[in-house]
């Protein structure tokens, strides 16, 4: 089965305009108001299943001590709003977002997020089902398997999502690395700027021999343990033309069938 036509022209206008690699990822907040939050990622790539060649996935990554994390945890529908100037296109992709977290990650126990139901950060996020469609999602999605190109990566020979995990921190620049040597994110700094100055600005892999090994050992595991990826399955794809006149705009929609869930992505032209 080819890949699903709205990937192939991600891939198209990526290849026009490579730079166009920053989108737009949209959660809901806990507990009170449901108020959204929209923050840029960086889209990595695509991984796709080799059983399910019809269902990619898109791969971000973030630090796992952000708020964006447990606002995933408790409802896992996401929206990625992506413009690629170049193109003149826009997609909007509805979705569910899976995190993969290091093994060895823990909250600190003054944190909001610290975990007190004895199951493991690592465990809660890569448990399958977290989402109870019945009560988040009407219509046809209520039938969907949420997890579904998630667990077939997760069950295909040779695949390791932890081996994944590192392979695509290790593709980051030694300044990005420095980025999760941070105090938690979004905590006050309480002598302001000038408490960054004590922050590493590069973490680069140790090696055998580095006159600063110790030093640099410690900031790539702390690095290292505080990267998590983000996998976003899609559900809904809106897509907006504005390089031709008149303009086109196709809506995709997913839909699973037969017993070993297979799956085939519908399509209608509709005004822009």
């Amino acid at each position: 089965m080819a890949a699903p036509r709205w990937k192939t022209a991600i891939e198209n206008a990526l290849a026009k305009s490579d730079k166009s690699t920053v989108i737009q990822i949209s959660t809901v907040s806990t507990g009170g108001a449901a108020r959204p939050h929209v923050r840029s990622h960086i889209f990595r790539s695509f991984i796709t299943p080799k059983s399910l060649p019809s269902l990619p996935v898109l791969l971000s990554s973030t630090d796992a001590r952000t708020p964006k994390v447990a606002q995933i945890l408790a409802n896992p529908l996401v929206e990625v709003a992506w413009w690629i100037e170049g193109t003149q296109e826009q997609f909007r992709i509805f979705g569910k977002a899976s995190l993969v977290p290091s093994p060895d990650f823990t909250f600190d126990a003054d944190t909001d997020m610290a975990q007190s139901d004895g199951e493991s950060f690592y465990d809660k996020c890569m448990k399958s089902g977290v989402l109870s469609t019945a009560d988040t999602i009407q219509g046809d999605y209520a039938k969907i398997g949420l997890n579904l190109a998630y667990d077939s990566l997760s069950k295909e020979p040779g695949f390791d999502w932890e081996a994944k995990r590192v392979e695509l921190f290790k593709t980051m620049s030694a300044h990005m690395k420095a980025s999760w040597c941070r105090p938690t994110p979004g905590i006050k700094l309480p002598r302001g700027y000038d408490d960054a100055k004590k922050w590493p600005e590069r973490v680069e892999e140790p090696k055998s021999g580095d006159p600063d090994y110790e030093q640099k050992s410690k900031d790539w595991t702390t690095a290292l343990r505080n990267f998590s990826l983000v996998v976003i399955e899609p559900l809904d794809i809106d897509y907006v033309e504005l390089d031709v006149v008149p303009n086109r705009r196709t809506h995709f929609w997913r839909r699973d069938v037969g017993e070993e869930k297979s799956v085939q992505w519908e399509e209608e032209a509709v005004v822009p």
